[in-house]
């Protein structure tokens, strides 16, 4: 009991000098107003021109797919099978083999300038190109069997 009424004589003490350690109102602070504004205003200037350049990419990304056909390919195909699974492996394949092709010759065509090969410009890019595209259907090959694991498992814990 003893504790009690000494805990309560302590919260009453703190309760009656928080009137005397408040202090007066905040003054505002006009130059750190006017900071936080313009670095909110960069920073949402900054996402906004993050989120235009990723759309661009993409943009230009599915661009390219249809420039070379890999979309159009890979619906027609999956249209003629009646398989969504048969288009996504077509357009996995395809777009691998694109994507090796253009890799492929780019590195090899910068690997021969760099190291000196004894090889033409012409040849280098010819040889990494079509080294990149059987590298780029093997990967578009074990990509879908992947992704079709993925789908898999996720579907069968879905299911549970």
């Amino acid at each position: 009991m003893k504790r009690i009424l000494l805990l309560s004589f302590f919260i009453f003490l703190v309760l009656l000098s928080i009137p005397v350690l408040a202090q007066s109102a905040p003054q505002p602070d006009d130059e750190f107003l006017a900071f936080l504004l313009i670095f909110g205003t960069v920073v949402i200037a900054l996402i906004i021109g993050a989120g235009a350049v990723l759309c661009t990419v993409a943009l230009l990304i599915i661009a390219g797919l249809v420039s070379f056909g890999v979309l159009s390919a890979s619906l027609l195909a999956g249209i003629y099978k009646r398989s969504f699974q048969t288009g996504f492996k077509v357009f996995m394949l395809t777009g691998g083999g694109v994507a090796g092709l253009l890799i492929g010759a780019a590195g090899s065509f910068v690997a021969a300038r760099v190291f000196h090969m004894s090889v033409s410009d012409a040849e280098a890019a010819l040889y990494g190109g079509l080294a990149g595209v059987v590298g780029g259907i093997i990967a578009g090959w074990i990509s879908f069997f992947i992704i079709k694991w993925f789908v898999l498992f996720v579907k069968g814990k879905l299911a549970q």
